[in-house]
């Protein structure tokens, strides 16, 4: 079961989850659940808190038998609505939808389909293996769903300005003038779902928002987790799945400001039908088509003058924020004496505000890099790897490698060991951690301060159950230097339980759970907690 008490649209989101997954155990056909639904099934074994909708990634074969199947087999209440379905429907997802409720998008009003509570299908399509022949599959995607879909802007500072050609956006809309739209589409079709995954490395969702590609071994086959009350098929290696959608931080919950929720109005008690003869009474929905492609066709031509009036915008950002970095080096010039004497944490507290402005989300979308000296910059990347912030630290050194030169010989061992960390960490969720501990001894020796190596270490010795007074005194020295690391503090609830002092360990439990925000962390907890309240 989940460990968090379902919302009815997510009720009614998990029955229609389930109509779905029932057609497809019965052809064996394989789908995966995708993006915030994985990630709520491995984080809180259903949905996010606060989750509003549900993603289901597939092959692209995989669809191709599915599609005609649920047609034929979703009961009467829920519909399949595609390209092919509906005539008005413009969007490269497909959807299942639920007739007898009511979910109305902003860009989905004008295409009279059925607007109900809807679980979308996301596409793994084969992309080719070459850099240069991937460059032009992403930029024909970008053009096909930006003339596909007229309801709403493709183009956005996620994608790459070399992929969004404006300029091609206007030619492919002036040729479908002349020879007709399905056929422009038709033609980059074409040029897009022929590739073979049998030929091909990788695959890429067919979505446009941004470009995502899977290594496809990824998909080559399911394994079923608890999602509430059924079990449900994520990627066999879901935690690097996690790992490349979200980053490093993929088991971190977010607060509530960066939660992702999505702009509609609900009614789960009414269907669609009712709401849409209020709208047809006083909308006229062709004439508001014809007027969403005027204006989606004026959005793509300003935007490439809107990215570089951002851009202009960006120039100024980094001079006023050069400008700041400046003061801070020069109020604490002892940077390099700190880091001689191992003092991780003080030097992250003195530049906490440069990491701040230099993973600004803008900056590490544009590869914006404020000056720093190389050595300084190995200074404070190094010491936030030590302290656990690996995830931020390599996202920093990545922007260094793109807009900089060559990256020095310590920049270049510290991505290595960035990566080394990043791996066993995915180990460390998929429950894997004992294959890796002799890298972990090794890179121990060479950086024993190193808190996720440490945390490592300390799992794998918990679990061997033995020495507990020598892991006591350890932890509890550790939590002198790190006294309000929840993690930490779970650990020793971890020692009190396997060594049967159950108050010891429920008080600890109960701490960490106010000081951790690692969504595996308290999955644990909560898991110990249900069982201490059992005893």
């Amino acid at each position: 079961m989940g460990v968090n008490k379902l919302t009815p649209l997510q009720k009614k989101l998990l029955t229609i989850i389930e109509k779905i997954d029932a057609i497809c155990r019965k052809h064996e056909i394989t789908y995966f659940l995708g993006g915030g639904t994985a990630l709520g099934a491995v984080r809180h074994r259903g949905f996010l808190p606060w989750d509003d909708d549900a993603d289901l990634y597939i092959t692209r074969d995989n669809w191709n038998k599915l599609k005609d199947k649920l047609k034929n087999e979703l009961p009467p209440e829920l519909t399949l609505v595609t390209n092919e379905t509906h005539p008005h429907y413009r969007n490269p997802l497909c959807r299942v939808v639920d007739e007898e409720s009511a979910m109305f998008y902003r860009t989905r009003v004008a295409d009279e389909t059925p607007h109900g509570v809807q679980v979308e299908f996301f596409m793994l399509d084969p992309i080719p293996n070459s850099e240069d022949a991937r460059e032009v599959y992403f930029k024909n995607r970008w053009l096909y769903i930006e003339l596909l879909a007229p309801y709403f802007l493709l183009a956005n500072d996620r994608l790459p300005e070399r992929i969004t050609d404006v300029n091609a956006y206007a030619r492919m809309r002036m040729l479908a003038k002349v020879i007709g739209e399905k056929r422009v589409l038709s033609k980059l079709e074409k040029k897009l779902f022929y590739y073979h995954a049998d030929e091909c490395n990788a695959v890429t969702l067919r979505w446009g928002q941004r470009i995502i590609i899977y290594d496809k071994k990824l998909f080559e086959k399911a394994t079923y987790v608890d999602f509430e009350h059924l079990k449900l098929p994520v990627s066999h290696q879901v935690i690097k799945q996690l790992r490349f959608d979200y980053g490093d931080s993929w088991m971190t919950v977010p607060s509530s400001d960066a939660q992702i929720i999505h702009t509609s109005w609900g009614d789960l008690n009414t269907s669609y039908l009712e709401h849409m003869k209020y709208i047809n009474e006083y909308i006229d929905l062709p004439e508001m088509r014809k007027n969403l492609l005027k204006r989606k066709t004026r959005n793509v031509l300003r935007y490439k003058h809107q990215i570089a009036l951002k851009d202009e915008f960006l120039t100024l950002q980094k001079i006023a924020k050069q400008m700041r970095l400046n003061q801070i080096l020069k109020a604490h010039d002892n940077l390099s004496k700190d880091f001689s004497e191992a003092k991780f944490l003080d030097i992250i507290n003195n530049f906490e505000e440069y990491v701040m402005m230099q993973t600004d989300l803008l900056f590490l979308r544009k590869n914006v890099l404020l000056e720093l000296d190389d050595e300084i910059l190995y200074f404070i990347l190094f010491s936030m790897v030590m302290i656990g912030r690996y995830s931020d630290a390599g996202r920093i050194l990545e922007v260094r490698e793109k807009a900089g030169s060559q990256l020095t010989d310590l920049l270049m061992g510290l991505k290595n060991l960035i990566r080394s960390i990043s791996d066993i960490n995915v180990n460390r969720y998929s429950n894997n951690l004992l294959e890796c501990k002799q890298e972990i001894d090794l890179l121990l020796e060479k950086h024993p301060q190193q808190m996720d190596l440490i945390k490592a270490k300390l799992i794998l010795k918990i679990n061997q159950n033995d020495h507990f007074d020598e892991l006591e005194q350890e932890l509890q020295g550790m939590l002198d230097l790190y006294k309000n690391d929840g993690e930490l503090i779970s650990f020793l609830g971890d020692l009190y339980y396997n060594e049967n002092q159950y108050d010891k360990a429920l008080e600890m439990y109960q701490i960490a759970k106010e000081a951790t925000r690692n969504g595996m962390v308290l999955l644990r907890i909560f898991d110990r907690i249900n069982d201490l309240n059992q005893k």
